[in-house]
């Protein structure tokens, strides 16, 4: 599960860097928008850092440097898949608005 949630997120964020940046910033601002695009997944995988410290087990080791404690049990490991999916729903409608956008022609302002 976590090797395929993996490749699905290298993906579109590949796609998005490359390709979407290019087409939304244009061939003068294709540097802004993968700055942009790049700071925002930057951000999100912060951000999710600070969850899953408070909400998963913490590291317990023995002398030997064994991992012993909470963090053995599978079942405390439950709150790790359930805290990606409603940042993966977000991402998924933001992701469907602009599946079949398109760049406006030049010379065409965007509606206010």
């Amino acid at each position: 599960m976590v090797i395929v949630m993996s490749m699905a997120v290298i993906g579109v964020h590949g796609m998005l860097s490359g390709t979407a940046s290019m087409d939304f910033g244009g061939k003068k601002n294709v540097g802004v928008a993968v700055g942009i695009i790049d700071g925002f997944v930057y951000l999100g995988t912060g951000v999710m850092s600070f969850t899953y410290a408070i909400l998963l087990p913490k590291e317990q080791l023995d002398a030997t440097g064994k991992l012993v404690g909470p963090a053995t049990d599978p079942s405390n490991w439950s709150a790790w898949p359930i805290a990606m999916i409603p940042l993966a729903i977000v991402g998924l409608v933001l992701a469907l608005r602009i599946w079949n956008a398109k760049p406006k022609p030049k010379g065409q302002q965007a509606a206010a």
